[in-house]
């Protein structure tokens, strides 16, 4: 069983027929039946009922010819990986994106990426504050996130600005204190998302006890809606929760309307967080690494 027995056998399936499958793979007829007769052969299977006026199939055949498209497959992909380590070309990019930031908003260039590179792997983390930290380990390739601290080593851009909103469930009793948020809420707990790496961040954090540490925004969210505590949330992932009532901003800004506006009405920002597409400086990234930072920094999504 050869690669070429595999392909001709696609081929005859794709086209219906001996004759067609020859003229779309340049050879005379007699070569085609060959060899796919000695594919059979080597099988020790019929593939092909010749029996009617065009071949079809056989059972065994349909299962042969199935696992024939996923080993052509597979040696496209391998040759393909080949190529491109053959003149330097990355075969799998990694990025880490914060937690924080719409998804939705960076799908764009990945969907351009993607059909320039279509057999280019892409891993993608979703972390919280630990972008960076992986960055320095060298376990990734581009990290879209905060940065806290600047490492000499960081080369960024621009990307956006996330308003994050401190809120708390209608019926919490820091909902009902108006102006007078602040005085109390070390009361109350404070829930906080928590660096997934091995650094333990965190940000926006307002009192020092009875503090709630989670590793996700969903699980943030969810116990706030529920009552058990306050907490700060990016603006997009709680829009809906303002709208239908669920949540409601606490007054931590002395008062003074932010230009952002939810229903209609003018609410409080306490803090914006600046977010960037990142990479390494001081070492090289791959031509396929370098694209895709080209792509980002052209696009509209800024």
């Amino acid at each position: 069983m050869t690669l070429d027995q595999l392909n001709v056998l696609a081929t005859v399936v794709e086209t219906g027929s001996f004759s067609e499958a020859a003229k779309k793979l340049h050879r005379v007829q007699s070569a085609v039946s060959i060899a796919v007769k000695k594919l059979e052969d080597s099988l020790s299977l019929e593939i092909f009922d010749r029996t009617g006026y065009r071949p079809q199939l056989t059972d065994a055949g349909r299962e042969i010819h199935r696992q024939a498209l996923n080993i052509l497959k597979q040696s496209e992909f391998l040759s393909y990986t080949a190529g491109q380590l053959s003149v330097g070309e990355e075969s799998e990019i990694a990025i880490a994106i914060d937690g924080i930031c719409p998804l939705e908003l960076f799908t764009p260039v990945l969907k351009v990426f993607n059909e320039e590179h279509p057999h280019v792997r892409i891993q993608l983390y979703v972390e919280y504050l630990g972008s960076i930290e992986r960055l320095a380990q060298g376990n990734i390739d581009l990290a879209i996130t905060q940065v806290l601290e600047w490492p000499s080593w960081i080369e960024a851009i621009p990307w956006i600005e996330i308003p994050y909103i401190p809120v708390v469930s209608s019926d919490h009793p820091l909902a009902e204190l108006g102006n007078q948020v602040h005085r109390h809420l070390d009361e109350f707990t404070h829930i906080v998302v928590t660096s997934s790496q091995y650094a333990q961040l965190s940000v926006n954090i307002e009192q020092e006890e009875n503090i709630w540490q989670v590793g996700d925004f969903s699980s943030k969210r969810q116990l706030i809606i529920e009552g058990l505590g306050w907490g700060y949330m990016p603006q997009h992932l709680i829009k809906s929760d303002l709208e239908n009532n669920k949540l409601v901003i606490l007054n931590l800004n002395n008062n003074k309307p932010s230009a952002i506006k939810l229903s209609g009405k003018s609410q409080f920002l306490v803090d914006t967080h600046k977010v960037y597409l990142t990479r390494r400086n001081d070492r090289p990234i791959g031509p396929l690494t370098n694209r895709f930072w080209n792509l980002f920094k052209e696009s509209n999504i800024k």
